[in-house]
């Protein structure tokens, strides 16, 4: 086992993350999303950040067209010095 893995709880609970359930709601919001993007966990992702309001960490400029906010994506970072 990795080092990372066999940390991993520490290091999340450190670093002042928190776990999010996927509830029923975050299901049946990310099964009504329009747009072409149909992964799911993706979908799950943009439910819940648009339940809670979340905000997302990624580099999948997807999540742009969600209204959604987003810390990071690739446009961003490619515009970037």
């Amino acid at each position: 086992m990795s080092r990372i893995v066999e940390s991993f709880e520490d290091l999340v609970r450190r670093s002042l993350f928190r776990e999010l359930a996927i509830t029923l709601a975050h299901a049946l919001k990310a099964g009504s999303l329009g747009g072409k993007h149909r992964d799911p966990f993706d979908r799950i992702l943009i439910a819940q950040a648009q339940a809670k309001p979340a905000i997302i960490v990624t580099a999948n400029p997807v999540f742009r067209h969600y209204n959604i906010p987003v810390i990071w994506d690739a446009a961003s970072a490619s515009a970037s010095p």
